[in-house]
């Protein structure tokens, strides 16, 4: 099939490595809305070793749109990234991880959008983030410091080709959130529009009996989320003001709750945090974290078993506190 064929507005672009189940569910459930304006979806396999490629074939073989680039060698996550963004020849390109899946009528929205606005960027909103109003942001540092936590997230960006073609990339494939950076340089100009769409929300792709293996739970929790993500905002052009950087870190951090009372105790219960580590983010746990930073190294040497049962009797006095709210107001129903 002709290229020509494809809409030639927007084109979805998906990284992937061995998560041939996940991209199975996510052609599945994208296709309709792929089909109804005929765009093309791009999967670039990072040379997985499960099924993928097979589960792609598949695909292919029952719709043109499905377009797979196979690396033959692993050439790491980040440059996967950067081929997939740089690969489509659309207007605009629609970034999804694999485990995450586009808005309901996304497409049709993301579509809307630019022929009304034609903006350099667009932003969607998270699940279980507050429906903001949709608005266009002209403002470098109200972007920031009001988005900058939900454009942590890839899939929340859409990015328009000629924008990001005019963004000078050194440096940007050497950190965890490149797509985070790149949004930010490229509109580090003077005049710019962004569209926010904080009513349309990207959502997680869950399957039951398959456990995602998230970085917020692993043992670099604090590499990628605490030390990676301040780097990140600080690093970025000196348009954007510094009390913005910080909100968009201390943002990132209270929704993330990666750094609560709770949380501490728990990745301290699964060997995530121990003294060690402490010491080692010294520095960001002091700058950015709310909790003294003699608690957090009490935590870090507490015995492991001893935080779990901490946990489990939270859980339990939370349960007992909800049935009692239930039963109250069961009871003064039925008064």
């Amino acid at each position: 099939m002709s290229q020509i064929e494809y809409n030639q507005k927007l084109s979805i672009v998906v990284p992937t490595y061995n998560r041939a189940q996940y991209i199975d569910k996510f052609i599945e459930l994208h296709l309709p809305q792929l089909c109804e304006f005929n765009v093309a979806l791009y999967i670039f396999d990072n040379a997985s070793t499960d099924s993928t490629e097979e589960v792609i074939k598949q695909w292919k073989n029952k719709s043109h749109l499905i377009q797979y680039i196979n690396n033959e060698e692993n050439i790491g996550a980040i440059k996967n990234v950067e081929r997939a963004l740089c690969y489509p020849e659309t207007d605009y390109i629609w970034m999804v991880g694999d485990t995450n899946l586009l808005p309901l009528a996304g497409i049709k929205r993301a579509l809307e959008e630019i022929n009304i606005y034609s903006p350099d960027c667009m932003v969607f909103n998270l699940k279980g983030m507050p429906n903001r109003q949709d608005k266009t942001y002209s403002g470098h540092s109200k972007v920031l410091s009001e988005l900058g936590s939900i454009t942590s997230n890839l899939s929340t960006i859409v990015h328009k080709k000629s924008v990001i073609m005019s963004v000078d990339w050194m440096g940007i494939t050497k950190c965890f959130y490149p797509h985070t950076v790149l949004l930010y340089r490229a509109i580090a100009k003077e005049h710019f529009t962004l569209r926010w769409i904080g009513s349309s929300y990207v959502r997680g792709l869950e399957l039951p009996n398959t456990p995602k293996i998230a970085w917020s739970n692993g043992k670099e929790v604090f590499e990628i989320g605490l030390r990676n993500w301040s780097l990140t905002i600080m690093d970025l052009p000196s348009i954007y003001s510094l009390r913005s950087k910080f909100a968009a870190i201390n943002d990132f951090l209270k929704i993330t709750e990666l750094c609560t009372f709770p949380r501490l105790l728990f990745l301290r219960a699964c060997a995530s945090l121990n003294y060690s580590t402490a010491v080692r983010y010294k520095k960001e746990f002091k700058q950015y974290i709310k909790t003294p930073y003699c608690v957090i190294c009490i935590i870090s040497i507490s015995p492991r078993n001893f935080c779990s049962l901490i946990i489990c009797c939270g859980s339990i006095v939370k349960a007992f506190l909800k049935n009692k709210m239930i039963w109250s107001l069961f009871k003064g129903r039925v008064g």
